[in-house]
């Protein structure tokens, strides 16, 4: 019998499946920081905005339809914003990598985060800066 899965993709019920690629989008969390290398800069907090990809598995809360299954959306945006409130980086890259890192040790189910931090206004002639990374659970 033929299958629709080429071999690289094997049907998901099989133990060999890799893992869905579920994600959890959560865009626009404003966090008020110190940030930034500049003396004008650490005077007083100013906004970062952070947008995550949580890899996660939904199906178990697919199939409960019910909160304890899945990620805590408030949760994820109190961590990013008391991260960022209690930091006082002078690099948009520590904060980032520290909010990655933050996000994996809120729950094991997060198998990898992606996370883009934006730094409003610091230049005179740009709009924003940003960081953009990726960081999974160690194997």
């Amino acid at each position: 019998m033929e299958t629709c899965f080429p071999s690289a993709f094997p049907p998901p019920d099989r133990p060999d499946a890799p893992p869905p690629s579920d994600q959890i989008i959560l865009t626009g969390i404003s966090a008020p920081c110190i940030l930034g290398c500049h003396p004008a800069e650490r005077n007083a907090p100013r906004p970062v905005i952070f947008h995550v990809a949580l890899s996660v598995d939904t199906r178990p809360a697919a199939a409960t339809d019910a909160l304890p299954d899945t990620l805590n959306y408030e949760l994820v945006e109190s961590t990013l914003r008391t991260l960022a409130a209690s930091s006082a980086c002078n690099l948009l890259e520590t904060l980032a990598n520290r909010a990655a890192q933050a996000l994996l040790d809120l729950s094991s189910s997060i198998r990898s985060v992606t996370l883009r931090a934006d730094k409003p206004a610091c230049l005179p002639h740009t709009r924003l800066a940003s960081v953009l990374l990726t960081r999974s659970r160690p194997a």
